[in-house]
């Protein structure tokens, strides 16, 4: 009999095997038969399932910060800025939710329709920092209520922009409950810095957010946005089927704000996510920020446990 340090290697096994049918073959042992096992155990890979399409994410993840809070047109997806070609004046900002579909609040839309009125007015709507226009006019205007305080309008052409996101991933609660970091969120805009004046100037501002939910003096704002009359409030965008968060920012909204789309981060994709859009414009540091919460209340939910 054959010592353990002379015993046949799996090749002479299958070898005398072949020669004799009656051959025993080697004796395996149970730490033996472990280890090998283990060497052709395959594990399960970690790596988490985007959540949004790639057309709506920044190319590079540096565009979206490139110094503190500068960013462009080009550091989320579907920013756009609406303005009138007589005029130049911006009075809300939108965002493309699909090529052929803009996000407005609701007295966005119902301003922009007023506004045509005027004689040869068209609504120029600025995609991409002006990589390409589209212009809208009174006989091509077509916007329908979303039932939640928002304004879906169809573009009379598709966006063609490829150097930036072409419209911005929009939160769904069935898939990504979970997978975003509300504490981690930031607005893009193309109103302006002063008080009543909304010529447009063509710049993206960045504003971080805080405190989605709990800042000074939102407990007291939200109370009195909820009793107003029809659940609408002065000097905002707010619509009796609004969802209100108010919220806290390194900065304020100011002319041409209203409608910004404020994006959150995921937790494991480094991707972004459109989760709510401003509705109010104080023009004026530390005053709090309302805004349509566009996650059927997961905002909330996560802040509160």
């Amino acid at each position: 009999e054959p010592s353990a340090s002379s015993q046949p290697t799996t090749n002479e096994v299958q070898t005398t095997q072949e020669q004799s049918s009656t051959a025993e073959p080697p004796t395996t042992t149970a730490a033996e038969t472990t280890a090998l096992e283990s060497t052709s155990t395959t594990f399960p890979t970690t790596t988490q399932a985007p959540v949004c399409p790639p057309v709506t994410q920044p190319q590079t993840f540096g565009r979206r910060f490139l110094d503190g809070n500068i960013g462009d047109a080009c550091s989320a997806g579907g920013v756009v800025g609406i303005r009138d070609n007589v005029t130049n004046t911006i009075f809300c900002t939108g965002v493309l939710i699909s090529p052929t579909t803009l996000l407005v609040p609701m007295d966005c839309s119902a301003y922009f329709r007023y506004v045509f009125s005027i004689e040869n007015l068209a609504h120029l709507v600025n995609v991409g920092g002006g990589e390409q226009e589209i212009i809208i006019t009174k006989d091509t205007f077509n916007a329908a209520d979303r039932g939640d305080g928002m304004a879906v309008i169809t573009l009379p052409e598709p966006v063609t922009v490829t150097s930036c996101p072409q419209y911005a991933c929009e939160y769904d609660s069935g898939t990504m409950k979970g997978r975003v970091n509300f504490a981690d969120c930031f607005s893009l805009s193309y109103g302006t810095n002063e008080t009543g004046n909304g010529t447009y100037t063509g710049e993206v501002d960045v504003m971080k957010i805080y405190d989605m939910t709990t800042a000074p003096c939102c407990d007291v704002l939200i109370d009195d946005v909820n009793r107003h009359t029809n659940g609408e409030y002065p000097n905002t965008v707010v619509n009796k089927n609004s969802k209100t968060i108010c919220m806290e920012a390194d900065d304020s909204t100011c002319g041409g704000d209203f409608g910004s789309p404020i994006y959150c981060n995921t937790v494991d994709t480094n991707e972004v996510v459109l989760v709510a859009v401003v509705t109010s414009a104080p023009c004026e540091y530390g005053v709090p920020i309302l805004a349509n919460d566009l996650t059927k209340g997961d905002i909330k939910a996560y802040f509160s446990g």
